[in-house]
């Protein structure tokens, strides 16, 4: 009779388990990301092997982004900016952090705008200035514009909102 008993609890057990699970998936459905919003530095992203080839990222360069940039709102893109002020400062003197200060850095050499900063061979050896078109590029994806430097920031891929922080960047002078 007791080993009925035990094996009844255990049965029991495991219908409450397994009915907690169901019910508790039913409820709370977790928000899984299509693709990681943090790439660590070193590690190349590919896509699902089951996926087909990757198609190439399109948003807007050149003269349509110079456009939206021409009729950014240079407030909207100085509240973008709390994205960026754990690692540079945006005001003028400001001291270098994890990243440079970028007061001044519109059209200034890349790798070389903020003395003192130890800036990444990659981002050296670049070359070009910081031009509304360069800033695009990096602010879209930082590793894929420079393979190699150090900036750890997934990029913002909504063009509007680059569009208005480069124009808020363009303003520090």
């Amino acid at each position: 009779m007791d080993k009925n008993k035990l094996f009844a609890g255990l049965l029991a057990a495991g219908v409450v388990t397994l009915g907690s699970l169901v019910i508790g998936e039913g409820i709370f459905k977790p928000d899984h990301l299509e693709k990681s919003a943090f790439i660590p530095e070193g590690v190349v992203a590919t896509a699902d092997a089951g996926a087909g080839a990757a198609t190439a990222p399109t948003y807007a360069k050149g003269e349509d982004f110079a456009k939206l940039v021409a009729g950014a709102d240079i407030a909207a893109g100085q509240g973008l900016v709390k994205k960026c002020v754990a690692c540079h400062a945006f005001e003028q003197g400001g001291a270098n952090k994890v990243g440079p200060a970028l007061w001044g850095v519109f059209n200034a050499p890349l790798g070389s705008h903020a003395a003192g900063y130890a800036y990444s061979d990659a981002l050296k050896g670049k070359g070009g200035t910081w031009s509304v078109e360069a800033l695009n590029e990096w602010l879209y994806a930082p590793k894929a514009y420079i393979p190699g430097n150090k900036m750890g920031f997934a990029g913002i891929k909504d063009d509007k909102q680059r569009a208005d922080l480069v124009a808020y960047i363009k303003s520090l002078q």
